[in-house]
């Protein structure tokens, strides 16, 4: 026997109210799972998380996901839910038997980037859902805000630290300089050309109004002995005694850098030893990073699933159920 769709779609016409009976019957066992089963409530707080984009990386977009990745660890961190549970056990004694591993079943954020972020609780009653989601927010304003500052705080010092070490490198490389110098002029000093009368040759004169020009790049004691440079005709005794001034100079430039490296050296080790601190209290979030609380409204916690929804449900899964049993019960009858 040939199976004829327009006959079988017929009775089905002609048993509506089957179909209808099984249709209250679904709804009315989906509407009792509903009381066996009950739903959790989901209460919804904002939060703004705002990124700083005129940081210049070779790659900000990737940059910036990886850090949005980061701040949402730090989130949902063991020490950030810890202390959301210790709030809450303060507030009511239902979160006495809760653990951290609870908290982060119960809680969930949602986000695309940077922007308003959806922070989520789940719980079995409204008040307990809207008091999980006020808390931790308020945690990850009052610990990840202040991680935040202390990230400003090390990119701050650590552009301070990079200056101090450039000072440093600047004044070791002065202070090897001077050093040639001195020695540059001391040789000459006591060198034969030293004792002749004549005018200096030309590269030695040279020789010596570069390291004059040096010197002058510093202080006013350098210009002023770049202007006492001897004439082109003077001879060696007279640059003898203007290289007695120049080697008082280089002396007196050299003494001011041994007693600035100390001070600086001191300035590189308390921003280092600060920059250790600030890192550990940043818990390395980026310092491009900021966020706002937006509204301190909580949203009304709503069921997750309503008894209405559950009854649709019952409907259409004892609708789909009868439809699969009584086509193979057509078809059984069929072959017969």
């Amino acid at each position: 026997m040939e199976w004829d769709f327009r006959y079988h779609v017929l009775i089905l016409f002609h048993r509506w109210y089957l179909i209808l009976l099984i249709f209250c019957l679904g709804a009315v066992l989906g509407w009792g799972v509903s009381f066996i089963l009950p739903t959790s409530y989901r209460a919804q707080t904002d939060l703004g998380v705002y990124y700083q984009s005129d940081a210049i990386f070779r790659n900000p977009d990737d940059y910036k996901n990886w850090e949005m990745e980061q701040l949402q660890a730090a989130i949902f961190s063991d020490d950030i839910l810890g202390k959301t549970l210790n709030q809450l056990v303060l507030n009511d004694r239902y979160w006495k038997n809760k653990s951290i591993a609870d908290i982060r079943t119960m809680v969930h954020v949602y986000w695309r980037n940077a922007g308003v972020w959806h922070l989520v609780a789940e719980a079995p009653k409204p008040v307990y859902a809207r008091q999980l989601v006020e808390v931790w927010k308020m945690v990850i304003l009052d610990n990840i805000g202040g991680a935040l500052a202390r990230s400003d705080e090390w990119l701050r010092l650590n552009t301070e630290l990079q200056m101090a070490n450039r000072l440093k490198m600047e004044l070791l490389t002065r202070r090897v300089a001077l050093d040639q110098m001195q020695q540059i002029f001391s040789t000459w000093v006591n060198s034969a050309d030293a004792k002749v009368e004549t005018s200096l040759d030309i590269p030695t004169r040279w020789r010596f109004y570069d390291l004059a020009s040096r010197l002058a790049e510093r202080d006013t004691a350098g210009k002023d002995l770049l202007n006492l440079f001897p004439p082109p005709n003077a001879t060696a005794s007279q640059y003898i005694a203007w290289i007695e001034q120049a080697m008082g100079v280089i002396a007196s430039e050299q003494n001011w850098i041994q007693a600035q490296l100390p001070i600086v050296d001191e300035k590189i080790n308390q921003d280092s030893q600060k920059m250790v601190a600030y890192t550990n209290a940043s818990w390395g979030l980026s310092a491009y990073i900021h966020l706002d609380p937006l509204v301190t409204d909580i949203k009304p916690a709503r069921p997750i699933r309503s008894s209405a929804l559950m009854a649709l449900a019952g409907s259409v899964i004892a609708l789909l159920v009868s439809s699969l049993v009584w086509l193979a019960i057509a078809e059984r009858q069929a072959k017969g």
